[in-house]
């Protein structure tokens, strides 16, 4: 599996204009499309990590930290403009 730019793009690609609840609702389709497009990301959510090399789970837990990292980098912009308080994602 290729973790790369397609979600990461796209969660650049939001608008930091857009009201807050449209933001998360629009991060949860890209999460769930991101898990939905392949079984593998699924089992590994679910704890079958044994069916994986660890080079794979250690490459798709760097991509789930960076994605991470990314959302909450976006939402920080909100937060900057006290739009949300950053203790609700505590």
């Amino acid at each position: 599996m290729n973790f790369s730019a397609p979600v990461e793009s796209e969660i650049a690609s939001l608008s930091d204009i857009m009201p807050i609840e449209e933001l998360l609702i629009s991060l949860g389709h890209i999460f769930f499309s991101y898990i939905a497009k392949d079984k593998n990301i699924l089992l590994i959510l679910l704890k079958e990590k044994s069916a994986f090399s660890e080079e794979y789970t250690n490459r798709f837990n760097q991509h789930v930290n960076l994605l991470i990292k990314q959302t909450m980098e976006r939402i920080q912009v909100y937060v900057d403009r006290k739009e949300i308080d950053l203790l609700i994602f505590l």
